[in-house]
């Protein structure tokens, strides 16, 4: 197959599960805002924001770094940034456990900080993701990254209904979130080619870092804004 065969099939896969991706998104918020109240849909617009402030994994940019690095194709690489992603991993649940007393006072809820607490598992599955589908972008193969962000996103909006209509307040927001990540750390290891595993390798990690914390900045800043 072509290069330029292979490009236009993987833009179409990246634009058919944008498309899919923001779709989905919206429906669900729709649905979720006829079915909640306003005080439990500000609850749930409050999970967002602290999963969206703490959680570093999807801040730090490993999957660029594997697609772009010329060693992203390598075994140990790959295992570097798995161990790389847990770790990002491991400080997010422990500031959001943390903080979640504090944070849920901040924002007026501070009967619900075990809500923000559980927020942590989001963090560990997605710190656990295999990172084999980003590596697959390296030839133009968009399928497997595009199916593990868009399956989570159409089941759970196909759910958001009758969670909604089952639990009748934020709690069914956040036991969505929860199965998104879970579905998400699941697919990505059910359409990986090589076995999950953990390599410490320290200029491989000094590497990783470095291309991640202006990216991690960045994502701070634009929370700010």
């Amino acid at each position: 197959m072509s290069v330029r065969v292979q490009a236009a099939k993987g833009s179409l896969w990246v634009g058919v599960g944008n498309v899919v991706g923001y779709a989905a998104s919206f429906v669900r918020n729709m649905i979720l805002a006829r079915l909640l109240s306003k005080a439990d849909f500000g609850i749930a617009a409050t999970l967002g924001l602290v999963l969206t402030l703490m959680e570093f994994t999807a801040k730090i940019g490993i999957g660029r770094l594997v697609v772009q690095d010329k060693g992203g194709n390598e075994p140990a690489f790959i295992s570097s940034t798995h161990l790389f992603q847990a770790g990002a991993a491991g400080i997010s649940t422990v500031l959001i456990v943390a903080g979640a007393p504090v944070l849920a006072r901040w924002f007026g809820i501070a009967d619900h900080a075990w809500a923000l607490m559980l927020l942590a598992l989001v963090a560990v599955f997605r710190g656990l993701e295999h990172a084999d589908v980003r590596r697959y972008e390296r030839e133009l193969r968009f399928g497997p990254s595009a199916v593990v962000e868009v399956i989570p996103q159409v089941v759970i909006t196909l759910a958001a209904w009758p969670v909604a209509v089952w639990l009748g307040d934020f709690r069914a927001v956040l036991l969505l979130l929860l199965a998104k990540s879970a579905l998400g750390c699941v697919l990505s290891h059910l359409l990986a080619e090589r076995p999950y595993r953990w390599a410490w390798h320290r200029e491989r990690l000094v590497r990783m870092l470095r291309f991640g914390w202006p990216l991690l900045l960045t994502g701070f800043l634009m929370f700010g804004v």
